[in-house]
């Protein structure tokens, strides 16, 4: 197993515990970040990794850093609706 496809199954590990957590289906998810069931699917199956653009969206629609979602950090997640605090960069 590579490295790369070890970092796509812990990235839908990630999301498949979000998904889990916040108690949504398949066509919840897909219809929240506005991408297709299968494609979902393949992202927890860590067979395909999200393009930049829709790790964007995702971070912005689930209310979690783009960090969180990739595993560079944990437990920055603010409730989606809610603006998160400014970042020092």
């Amino acid at each position: 197993m590579t490295k790369e496809s070890d970092e796509r199954k812990e990235f839908g590990g990630r999301l498949r515990a979000i998904r889990m957590k916040r108690e949504m289906t398949y066509l919840v998810m897909s219809s929240v970040l506005g991408v297709s069931v299968p494609t979902i699917m393949r992202y927890e199956r860590g067979l395909a990794y999200p393009s930049i653009p829709t790790l964007k969206i995702m971070s912005r629609r689930l209310g979690i850093s783009v960090d969180e979602l990739l595993g560079i950090t944990e437990g920055t997640s603010t409730p989606p609706g809610q603006p998160r605090a400014p970042q020092d960069t």
